[in-house]
């Protein structure tokens, strides 16, 4: 099932498209016990997709605890 169904019930965003943000920015929220409890996969996916980074390095695999960083990108 996908969670495109749910028409953006659960999730909230803070930012609007081609805004720019910067570290600590809160980007949305997702109620996820909600979204698990209508029955959906809780797992979050993040794509980026401007390659104009020359590099990009990722977290360690597995929970990321709020404050954390999850990514970081090199122009």
């Amino acid at each position: 099932p996908d969670t495109v169904n749910l028409k953006g019930e659960h999730f909230e965003s803070f930012v609007k498209q081609d805004q720019t943000v910067h570290a600590g920015d809160k980007l949305g929220s997702i109620d996820l016990e909600a979204v698990n409890q209508a029955g959906y996969d809780t797992t979050v996916m993040l794509v980026v997709t401007n390659s104009d980074y020359s590099a990009i390095n990722y977290a360690d695999e597995g929970s990321i605890q709020h404050g954390g960083q999850l990514l970081a990108l090199q122009a």
